[in-house]
């Protein structure tokens, strides 16, 4: 889906933002994953041999969203939690799940109100 946006984002008019981030991500040293992240240009888990190639990657190249997002339900998440302002990011996992009749939580995050909104219902579940 194409998004109108302000910047040309996510495209080949970027290669060369990708290429100077290249540069600086060759000075830091990356640590273990210790929890798994999904890659938005490849769909897939990051490892920790090809973080610094994705991350170039995703700077000039197509968010994978709908298949990063199919993974996740295919490994099993049921529930999904979207923190900043606004709920675009939750209307498009929603209209996903219901293409595939999949049923997943959705929790929003804006604000310290419903930080403490989620924690309760964390909470009540256990």
């Amino acid at each position: 889906v194409m998004l109108p946006v302000s910047a040309p984002f996510h495209c080949s008019m970027l290669k060369d933002a990708g290429e100077k981030l290249s540069k600086e991500l060759d000075k830091i040293k990356t640590h273990a994953i210790n929890f798994p992240v999904i890659a938005n240009v490849s769909a897939d888990f990051y490892t920790q041999d090809n973080i610094k190639e994705l991350l170039v990657k995703q700077v000039s190249h197509s968010v994978l969203w709908e298949d990063g997002i199919m993974k996740m339900i295919d490994d099993g998440i049921e529930c999904f939690i979207e923190i900043g302002p606004g709920r675009a990011l939750t209307g498009f996992v929603k209209k996903i799940t219901k293409k595939i009749n999949k049923d997943v939580f959705f929790y929003n995050v804006e604000n310290v109100n419903s930080l403490e909104v989620l924690l309760n219902k964390i909470q009540d579940s256990r």
